[in-house]
């Protein structure tokens, strides 16, 4: 067998996260791979208006060159402010390093976070925004984590937004949240 089949232009597709918004729509998001993990990962995205019986075409959704983009997780506001938006957070190393080797801080050896958001299903998209000083702490090197965030429907935190991450470094790993009380607007880092 020699190399791989080539998928919408990409060698691999992995870390899928899939999110069915309220009305059934399907978001497949993923890391399109020019390679391994530490790749030149795109995150990607395809959506299904049809529970999955047919796709729309590919939609690169960040594409930062040599650098490897990570980890895409996703949430639906149902209720509240700013309803039926959609949040997607994904993190990004820079070009040839990965968990192993990104430094503490902030700098330009270290990880950063970003986010996107839709209002239209995800249909199009905002510009990705740096969040890194939001997302983790200045002592970890990175944090990400794929899946999906939640949205609480019950007691007194009803309607906040919950998104799951893990942050390093490798040596102590610790799992903590993103949460929002307002639709997304502010987001704080749990303990």
């Amino acid at each position: 067998k020699v190399g791989s089949p080539v998928v919408d232009g990409y060698s691999h597709i992995r870390i899928p996260s899939l999110l069915m918004l309220a009305d059934g729509t399907l978001l497949a998001f993923a890391e399109g791979r020019a390679g391994g993990d530490h790749a030149k990962n795109d995150i990607i995205l395809k959506r299904s208006a049809d529970r999955g019986m047919t796709w729309d075409p590919l939609q690169v959704l960040d594409d930062q060159g040599a650098d490897s983009l990570n980890d895409p997780m996703a949430v639906e506001i149902r209720r509240g402010p700013n309803r039926g938006r959609i949040h997607l957070f994904y993190m990004s190393f820079p070009e040839g390093c990965h968990t192993n080797c990104v430094k503490p801080g902030y700098g330009p050896e270290s990880s950063r976070n970003w986010t996107m958001t839709s209002d239209d299903g995800g249909r199009t998209w905002t510009a990705p925004k740096d969040i890194t000083e939001v997302v983790r702490r200045p002592t970890s090197s990175f944090a990400g984590s794929p899946g999906v965030g939640i949205q609480l429907q019950h007691r007194a935190n009803a309607g906040r937004l919950v998104v799951p991450y893990r942050q390093g470094p490798l040596s102590r790993v610790q799992i903590y949240m993103l949460y929002s009380d307002d639709g997304g607007d502010t987001w704080t880092r749990g303990e």
